[in-house]
């Protein structure tokens, strides 16, 4: 009897499953710290000094209107300076102010090591703020004994420092860990994407990137990117947020659906013993390629036309997943139709089994062996039976003579010789030419079946053919010298008998 399946057909979902757990990634916060706290060691046609380095941005050291004013700090130790601040106003244009940065030499000597300048032409820039330093990595100047600040404007221009300080090599380094998202899931229809996924244990927000660009933020555990294309190949990243910082995050490249595509549907069914009938009926859209049929998680054919399939090589009475999915163009393809089909129990009677494939081998002198196949089922032990069917008889007088055989006459039964729950047998009682006709039966629960019979042949020694054997002498010499034998002894009586 045929089974009928109804099948609800998703034509606009592709399920892309990714358990994706991604690896915690760790960024470093850089605090550091300014060095220049007090006075310059050193200085000229600068006044106000103090307020170079008071942290006040509106007071300001002003140079005197001469060209080349400085202010200069000197470090009792060499100092790795990461970087540098300033904060200055432009009372004109042509401003322009130098850094000079000095490191100690072999010689005890002040070397330039690095040198930058700030440098303003127009009236409208009346404030400065600047961290860095050209051409320079954060945290190469190395070995700094010295630092000055030059004022090389043209005669007559100004340029005031609200503020100078320079900072060394990171002071207080902290480590902070950033999470991913976990169990992303993605989901395609024709316009739309989306995205399911476990948030991290810390994080601020989850960002979405199309293609590069970001699409959106949420602090929630699903997210749908729509106003989309439908068939058409996207590029989908997932980040998280902590603070300041945002993880690599993970990427998926995913194709939104085709509008009309299906799985198969009017799926019908019968099983057996040993097998399952299937039929089905194939989508029909002009994208279609294949629907693979799986058999317990594993793949088993590629269907391209046929609509359907017999699954061979089961078992009786178990339960099997048969799962259908179809594949289009352009790497579009279905959710999985599962459904679950029990083959059928063989009614098999107690004590009515019987072995299978019952083999009788007498390639060895000496020996016949059996072998068989035990039943699944309703099997306790095999009863092995012989009997002999005919006897091959040699001459005495003539060690060259053949065996004949003649048929058994004795009408004895089979007699039980052996008895065993395994599948071989090795009787080593036969007798050279005998025919043995074994019989094999089963037992279960007391009760025996009739048995399997097999019939056969013991070996014998192989036969020497002496028809081209030469011997020493002829017939006719054979018989003289007989005649020579015979008057010999015959000489030999009548001598006693005198």
């Amino acid at each position: 009897m045929k089974r009928k399946v109804f099948v609800l057909a998703v034509a606009l979902m592709l399920l892309i499953p990714s358990t994706i757990t991604l690896a915690d990634e760790t960024v470093t916060i850089v605090e550091t710290d300014g060095i220049i706290d007090g006075l310059p060691t050193d200085y000229r046609d600068y006044e106000n000094v103090e307020y170079a380095v008071d942290g006040n941005l509106s007071t300001f050291a002003e140079p005197q209107g001469v060209r080349y004013a400085y202010m200069e700090w000197k470090f009792d130790e060499p100092q790795d300076i990461y970087n540098y601040y300033i904060s200055a106003s432009t009372i004109s244009n042509n401003t322009r102010v130098r850094f000079y940065f000095y490191s100690e030499n072999e010689n005890g000597e002040q070397e330039l090591v690095y040198e930058n300048d700030i440098y303003s032409n127009n009236h409208d820039i009346t404030t400065i703020e600047e961290t860095g330093m050209d051409s320079v990595e954060d945290g190469e100047m190395k070995d700094i004994t010295a630092i000055r600040l030059v004022d090389s404007s043209l005669g007559g221009q100004r340029f005031g420092v609200a503020h100078f300080d320079v900072n060394v090599n990171h002071i207080n380094e902290q480590k902070v860990d950033l999470y991913n998202v976990n169990d992303l899931n993605i989901t395609t229809n024709t316009n739309s994407i989306n995205l399911s996924y476990t948030i991290p244990q810390q994080y601020d927000h989850i960002n979405f990137y199309v293609d590069g660009e970001l699409e959106g933020t949420t602090t929630d555990s699903e997210y749908t990117i729509d106003r989309l294309q439908q068939n058409t190949e996207y590029e989908i990243r997932v980040t998280s947020t902590f603070g300041d910082n945002e993880t690599e995050g993970t990427t998926e490249t995913v194709r939104t659906q085709l509008e009309g595509i299906e799985n198969v549907e009017n799926i019908e069914y019968e099983p057996s013993y040993e097998y399952i009938d299937l039929t089905y009926d194939l989508p029909d859209h002009e994208l279609f390629n294949y629907t693979s049929v799986y058999v317990d998680g594993e793949r088993y054919i590629d269907d391209y036309k046929d609509g359907q399939v017999t699954v061979e090589g089961l078992e009786d009475n178990t339960t099997h997943e048969i799962a259908f999915k179809s594949y289009y163009e352009d790497d579009l393809e279905t959710e999985e139709e599962t459904i679950r089909i029990k083959t059928l129990e063989k009614e098999v009677e107690p004590g009515q089994q019987e072995v299978k494939n019952l083999q009788a081998d007498n390639s060895e002198e000496g020996r016949i062996d059996l072998s068989w196949d035990n039943p699944e089922y309703y099997f306790d032990k095999a009863i092995i039976y012989r009997k002999t069917t005919s006897e091959g008889e040699q001459s005495a007088f003539n060690p060259f003579q053949t065996y004949t055989v003649h048929a058994d006459e004795t009408g004895s039964d089979h007699e039980p010789i052996f008895e065993t729950n395994g599948t071989e047998f090795s009787d080593l009682t036969v007798e050279e030419g005998n025919e043995y006709e074994y019989k094999v039966t089963t037992e279960y629960d007391g009760i025996e079946s009739e048995g399997v019979y097999v019939q056969t042949t013991a070996p014998t020694p192989p036969i020497i053919d002496i028809s081209d054997v030469s011997l020493p002498f002829g017939a006719e010499g054979l018989l003289s010298s007989s005649s020579a034998i015979l008057k010999l002894i015959g000489s030999f009586v009548l001598l006693s008998l005198a």
